[in-house]
C-alpha cells in the first residue's frame, strides 16, 4: 500500500465512522517502532507504522486508524483527546476504536539476547548483554577457556542451576571488586585496578571481569 491509498482509507474511515471528513495527510512512518501511529498535535497528520500493516493485516490498520483518528477529531473540536479524557473513552467505543496494538513479531525477534559463558576449568558461569571473543577473554578466577553455552531471549530461563558459581563485579572509584556467589555463600575472589585488568598476561589471553 502506497501513502496515496492510505490517505484515501483514512478520508472513507473519517466519514463512514465519524460521519466527519479528514482534511489533513495520512501516512507511513517507517521509523516508528513500538506504535502503530500517531496523531501530531501540530500539523494534525496521522502517521502509520506499515509494519502492523504488513504483519496482521488491512483488520489492524483499520482500527489503528480509528484510533488516530479520535484523537484527531477531539483535538480539532477541543475536546478531550488523550487517552485518560472521557471523550476519548467515549468515542472508542461509539466506533469500535482499540485502545492498544497487537504485538509485532518482529519487535519480539529485536529483543536483547543474554549471553552465557562457562568456564571449561572451574565452571563459573558469566552473563553478558554482548559477545565476548574467547580467543581473547580467560576466566576471571582460574584463566580457564570460555565457552558459550546459551543464549536467552529476554532472559526468559534461568541456565544456571545450585552447583553452578556466578561471578559479579562492582566497581567502586577505579577499583573492580569480583565476588564469587556458591549457593548461599558470597566469597571475595580479588580487587583489581582497571589499568591491570586490561593488560595482557603471560598467557597472551585478557582476564574478563
Amino acid at each position: 500500500m502506497e501513502n496515496s491509498e492510505l490517505q484515501r482509507v483514512v478520508e472513507d474511515i473519517s466519514i463512514t465512522s465519524f460521519g466527519k471528513p479528514f482534511k489533513h495527510k495520512a501516512f507511513f512512518n517507517r521509523r516508528l517502532r513500538t506504535t502503530g501511529g500517531r496523531y501530531m498535535l501540530r500539523s494534525h497528520n496521522i502517521e502509520i507504522n506499515i509494519e502492523y500493516l504488513t504483519e496482521h493485516g488491512m483488520a489492524e490498520l483499520i482500527g489503528i486508524i480509528k484510533h488516530e483518528l479520535c484523537h484527531y477529531h477531539l483535538h480539532i473540536e477541543g475536546k478531550g483527546y488523550k487517552h485518560r479524557d472521557k471523550d476519548f473513552r467515549d468515542l472508542m467505543k461509539e466506533v469500535s476504536a482499540p485502545r492498544h496494538c497487537s504485538p509485532l513479531l518482529s519487535q519480539k525477534q529485536k529483543m536483547r539476547k543474554t549471553l552465557y559463558y562457562r568456564c571449561t576449568s572451574c565452571e563459573l558461569i558469566y552473563r553478558r548483554r554482548r559477545r565476548i571473543n574467547v580467543e581473547r577473554y580467560v576466566c576471571g578466577k582460574c584463566k580457564g577457556k570460555l565457552i558459550l553455552e546459551k543464549q536467552v531471549l529476554n532472559n526468559l530461563e534461568n541456565p544456571l542451576t545450585t552447583n553452578m558459581d556466578v561471578v559479579i563485579i562492582i566497581k567502586v572509584g577505579q577499583r573492580h571488586y569480583s565476588f564469587l556467589f556458591r549457593s548461599s555463600s558470597v566469597v571475595e575472589l580479588s580487587a583489581v585496578n582497571r589499568s591491570v585488568a586490561g593488560s595482557s598476561p603471560a598467557c597472551g589471553a585478557n582476564f574478563i571481569f
